[in-house]
């Protein structure tokens, strides 16, 4: 029963945590094809850091637009803020 749980919890979660990185992590394949690589590390640094502000701004104003126990029951709470 744990087990199950704990695997349902997991699969369910993983496109939750996995959908904002990982073009990240697609992107990271074409890196060595790159031909001038001098600011590249910076580039991609703070590409990866503004993203993660923006989500996290997205989930704050949706928490604080909705409340927690909305946002929560929602699967596309981001959505359903802006519908009305």
């Amino acid at each position: 029963m744990v087990q199950s749980f704990s695997y349902q919890s997991v699969h369910g979660a993983y496109p939750v945590f996995g959908f904002p990185f990982i073009e990240m992590l697609v992107f990271t394949a074409f890196l060595p094809f790159v031909a001038d690589k001098t600011w590249l590390k910076t580039y991609y640094l703070s590409a990866l850091t503004i993203a993660g502000l923006l989500l996290s701004a997205a989930i704050l104003v949706t928490i604080g637009v909705e409340g927690e126990s909305i946002a929560k029951r929602e699967v596309y709470s981001a959505y359903s803020m802006e519908k009305y």
